[in-house]
């Protein structure tokens, strides 16, 4: 399923889309986090899994893009990422959001997450949208709310304390 989705500043488009080069790219740059450590080989597998996620679930990752520009500035989406946290979070899709380390503070993530829950809320997925928040993440957490989602749990993933959210359907 290819969907290319377009705001004032911003073009998002499916994951089959993007170029990997460009994608390699963007994973290349970012430098916080735990996942700033990648390799190319599992860069190229979290490419392969989205890809996968668009074709079994017509849901998936997002590449988002400036306007006229063909830079990766970030990825989002809904997946199903099966942590093995709890059944509550392993049940539905997780929503994530990951702004370039460079433009963040700019409003892209939220204004790239709104788009794509006004797609979601039109398809025929899953009801229900999780998302997994690092606890001492202020600028997620601050996302998450203002798109309607609401804290309904914790608990630790990989060493980190997390907020567990969820959204309904709008």
């Amino acid at each position: 399923m290819d969907i290319t989705l377009q705001t004032n500043r911003l073009t998002i488009k499916s994951i089959n889309l993007c170029d990997f080069s460009e994608y390699l790219m963007f994973w290349k740059k970012q430098t916080d986090g735990p996942i700033n450590f990648l390799s190319q080989e599992e860069i190229w597998s979290r490419y392969l899994r989205f890809i996968g996620h668009w074709h079994r679930y017509n849901f998936g990752a997002f590449c988002i893009t400036a306007k006229n520009s063909h830079t990766i500035i970030g990825e989002a989406g809904t997946a199903y990422f099966k942590r093995g946290i709890n059944d509550q979070l392993d049940q539905y899709p997780e929503a994530f959001w990951r702004p370039s380390t460079d433009v963040r503070g700019q409003g892209y993530a939220a204004e790239a997450m709104l788009a794509i829950l006004s797609w979601v809320d039109t398809q025929p997925s899953p009801k229900t949208v999780n998302a997994i928040i690092d606890q001492e993440n202020t600028a997620s957490i601050k996302v998450a709310l203002n798109l309607g989602f609401q804290r309904y749990g914790s608990d630790t993933y990989k060493s980190s304390d997390v907020d567990l959210y969820r959204r309904s359907k709008q």
